[in-house]
């Protein structure tokens, strides 16, 4: 009864390290994901304000080319 009960206790030991290690496992890759994840938006949001800058430039330049034109309408 003592050396089943002793196996026992034994197994469960080994399991519940077994699902610590996996655990960690996982963790680790859920930290990895989140540090990609973070990465890649940094990416977009320099490449998003960078675009809006250049929206910004391009509507400028395109009502002083406005103005250029109404120049050279012809009545």
């Amino acid at each position: 009864d003592i050396t089943v009960a002793i196996k026992n206790i034994s197994d469960m030991a080994t399991q519940i390290a077994t699902a610590a290690e996996q655990q960690t496992s996982v963790t680790k890759e859920i930290n990895r994901n989140t540090t990609s994840i973070n990465y890649v938006s940094g990416i977009f949001h320099n490449s998003a304000e960078k675009g809006i800058g250049e929206a910004s430039d391009l509507q400028e330049q395109a009502q002083k080319m406005g103005v250029l034109v109404n120049h050279f309408q012809l009545d």
